[in-house]
């Protein structure tokens, strides 16, 4: 939704699952396309990815999932001097094999993120400030279960029925 309002052309999510829900928030929140690993597979969404820009490869990859397969994908879909943003790696989730020569070749840019600023915080709320017609979605990114609840929560967020789930009192 962020890309989106800032004004880039196309924007295009990847999901794996099979959770129709998902798909459909990530059309309301902006993306003009969903890609299903699980129904297309690895190879059929990275060849139709690669053949944006005239087969040069799209621009931006940002990597949120927190899938280690996921990083090698998202390089093997940029660009030339294309940026990669990984600020969804946040567990010890298994390691990877990446070809360095990819990185070279390509001269991609990769930004990693763990920590923001209280800038970073102003610019986010500021945004929402800005596009409250986005807020109702954005309620229901969240399902809220009681702390009583935790076990219902934790069968529901394994299941995937939940994009987020938050306990409270």
């Amino acid at each position: 939704m962020y890309l989106r309002r800032m004004g880039v052309k196309k924007v295009y999510a990847i999901t794996a699952g099979d959770n129709v829900k998902r798909e459909e928030l990530a059309i309301k929140l902006g993306a003009d396309k969903v890609f299903n690993l699980t129904r297309e597979g690895t190879a059929a969404v990275t060849k139709a990815l690669q053949a944006e820009n005239g087969g040069l490869g799209v621009d931006l990859c940002f990597e949120a999932s927190g899938a280690p397969q996921a990083v090698v994908q998202g390089m093997d879909i940029l660009r030339n001097r294309g940026v990669y943003l990984v600020p969804g790696q946040y567990s010890a989730s298994g390691g990877i094999e990446i070809q360095p020569q990819l990185i070279t070749f390509k001269a991609l840019h990769i930004i990693g993120s763990s920590q923001y600023s209280m800038s970073d915080v102003h610019k986010y709320l500021e945004f929402l400030d800005k596009n409250s017609d986005l807020h109702p979605i954005i309620e229901k990114l969240g399902t809220k279960y009681k702390v009583a609840q935790i076990n219902e929560a934790i069968v529901d967020a394994k299941s995937g029925n939940n994009i987020k789930t938050l306990l409270v009192k």
